[in-house]
């Protein structure tokens, strides 16, 4: 008895779908590995001089502005300063320097053996994304899917309203049994957005807060 309805709760929560920021959520950057990549780059010299060149900066303020994500957007760069092709690498490389929050992580084990449906959404970069897979597979396989800002996104990111919309077509496509969609992420903007498209949307702003949080959207799920 007691097992069928175990098998009945994994079900229901099996019909949620949890989508998770991964920056400053589940991932924090690690200065000393940040520091340590920007040591090692190569051609330094030649890097500083195009720095300070006024060119670049206007150039990098104009696709700041532009709803693409930071690797769209450095690409974008390298097609007018050609010399930053050399760098790819290193910029994937330094996006990547990230720390697991372990607590985050541990709850997000805890959400997967009780049977809910666990997505990436996030604003990094489709190669981005690739190589942290690479550097933290357990982590990563923890999530049945990943929506990220690549071309799936239109390369566009939170918070902007394109991003949100496609985040609801991607899910219903590939999770057909999820009936609800709860997002967690550490920008009270991105949750306002997403609120607006019928996403539930949680505000990060710990570990220790986030369980309390998510039961509250759940409850009303079940009384719903």
């Amino acid at each position: 008895m007691e097992q069928k309805l175990l098998n009945t709760q994994k079900n229901i929560n099996s019909s949620i779908v949890v989508a998770f920021d991964l920056h400053d959520v589940l991932f924090s950057f690690s200065a000393f590995g940040v520091l340590r990549t920007l040591w090692k780059l190569p051609y330094k010299s030649t890097l500083i001089l195009h720095l300070f060149s006024p060119s670049f900066w206007k150039t990098y303020f104009a696709t700041k502005k532009q709803a693409l994500s930071t690797e769209r957007r450095f690409g974008l760069l390298v097609t007018q300063f050609p010399f930053l092709k050399k760098y790819r690498s290193n910029f994937i490389e330094l996006c990547n320097q990230q720390r697991v929050d372990q607590k985050t992580l541990a709850y997000i084990k805890q959400l997967k053996i009780a049977g809910y449906r666990l997505i990436v959404a996030s604003n990094i970069g489709e190669n981005t994304y690739k190589d942290l897979a690479k550097r933290f597979p357990d982590v990563i396989a923890l999530f049945d899917y990943a929506f990220t800002s690549g071309k799936i996104a239109g390369y566009k990111k939170k918070p902007y309203h394109s991003y949100f919309v496609a985040l609801r077509k991607y899910i219903h496509k590939n999770i057909v049994d999820g009936e609800h969609i709860v997002f967690i992420d550490n920008k009270r903007k991105n949750i306002r957005i997403a609120e607006k498209h019928g996403i539930c949307g949680i505000h990060f702003t710990s570990a220790e807060k986030l369980p309390g949080a998510f039961d509250k959207i759940i409850t009303k799920f079940a009384a719903s």
